[in-house]
């Protein structure tokens, strides 16, 4: 949660010498509170040091340009629960659940392509190799040529057969990392699968759809 400080802000300061968007406190996952300066033109003060981005307390004197003080315990008093903080991280962890089934789900799904292209295409070279012997076998090329065609053609039935087995693989391998999913992609609080949204998606979204709780 953030909220802009400022002429123009959701903590408004209307003073001469306070920028429109002067500085910004930004409530962290974990209940601390960091205070940051926006580029103000005449700079922000915390215990009468000018800051940039500092972590910051209820007991701190803050000061915008100096000599304006401003009391921000009224917005760090909604510091966010510990257990809350606790679901709230629990939830970002979720995004390195939903990369992982995104990297394993594009991971089978090329190496099932390049197996199927490789089993299709090997067959087609047998013939080129059993035409270049043809050349060198004098009398026996003739059957050279022959075995070499029945060999081609075994090797195109068995190509198209494992290549149709390897692409019978995907959709199980899929219902599998799915099923997956649903077991680690899920509200931290209810236990509820989350659905196939990407994380950020979910993020934006902010709150569980079922038991309310909200992440953000």
């Amino acid at each position: 949660m953030e909220w802009i400080i400022g002429r123009e802000g959701e903590i408004k300061v209307n003073v001469p010498g306070v920028s429109r968007q002067h500085a910004k406190l930004i409530q962290k996952t974990d209940g601390s509170f960091v205070l940051e300066d926006l580029s103000s033109t005449n700079g922000t003060f915390v215990n009468g040091q000018q800051i940039v981005c500092k972590t910051i307390t209820v007991s701190d004197k803050i000061q915008l340009a100096r000599t304006i003080d401003i009391d921000l315990k009224p917005w760090m008093q909604t510091a966010i629960p510990e257990d809350n903080a606790e679901f709230i991280r629990n939830f970002h962890s979720l995004k390195a659940v939903y990369d992982d089934y995104n990297k394993r789900k594009i991971k089978a799904q090329s190496d099932i392509m390049t197996s199927v292209m490789v089993k299709r295409s090997l067959p087609m070279v047998i013939p080129a190799i059993m035409g270049t012997l043809t050349l060198f076998m004098g009398a026996w090329g003739k059957y050279v040529a022959i075995i070499g065609g029945i060999i081609s053609l075994i090797g195109i039935i068995y190509g198209i057969h494992a290549a149709s087995n390897d692409q019978a693989k995907l959709p199980m391998k899929l219902i599998e990392f799915e099923d997956q999913l649903r077991i680690d992609y899920v509200c931290p609080k209810c236990k509820n699968f989350l659905g196939n949204l990407p994380w950020l998606s979910l993020y934006n979204r902010g709150s569980c759809q079922y038991c309310k709780s909200k992440w953000k």
